[in-house]
């Protein structure tokens, strides 16, 4: 799932590739849309919530064990979801009700198979809130503000970073 804040141009194309289930941009002005990705969303963590219970299973690698070992052959696959946010601090101060909804993907979603990548200029610890917790992976690139490096990556080393080169530091 790729969304996009503003304008509508960072993921043209992206809705070609084989594995997108939506591109969806422009957010900031389509109220409409914005509530049914999020309907969407909350939809698909409560129904895997509701097959791991079923199953009895506690979270998609056992799915995927269990699947390759032929039980659940009624069931059908459960790829991997990764919702991809473009602008994502500009997004959050924009839409505050995400901000619990993308903390709880961050918190359950790993035994869910669903994940979150969101991407921002600009980022700061009171944006990103409880989220940043869960996030397994953090990359920042040169930025001005040393909070900014902090709130993704745990340091400020990304404001030590020289100008123009394109380095940058991945946390894990």
């Amino acid at each position: 799932i790729f969304m996009d804040f503003k304008g509508g141009s960072t993921f043209i194309g992206y809705n070609r590739l084989p594995h997108t289930i939506a591109v969806i941009s422009n957010l900031a002005s389509e109220v409409d849309m914005l509530d049914r990705a999020f309907a969407v969303i909350s939809g698909l963590l409560q129904q895997r919530q509701e097959l791991w219970n079923q199953l009895k299973i506690p979270d998609i690698r056992e799915f995927r064990k269990r699947k390759a070992n032929g039980d659940f052959a009624d069931v059908p696959d459960q790829p991997e979801v990764v919702i991809v946010v473009d602008e994502f601090g500009e997004f959050i101060k924009g839409n505050p009700q995400y901000k619990e909804l993308f903390s709880s993907v961050g918190r359950v979603g790993r035994t869910l198979g669903v994940r979150i990548a969101p991407f921002s200029q600009y980022i700061d610890t009171m944006t990103i809130g409880e989220l940043a917790e869960n996030l397994g992976w953090g990359m920042t690139l040169r930025v001005e503000n040393p909070g900014y490096s902090t709130a993704v990556i745990q340091s400020t080393l990304g404001a030590s970073l020289p100008a123009g080169k394109g380095d940058g530091y991945l946390r894990k």
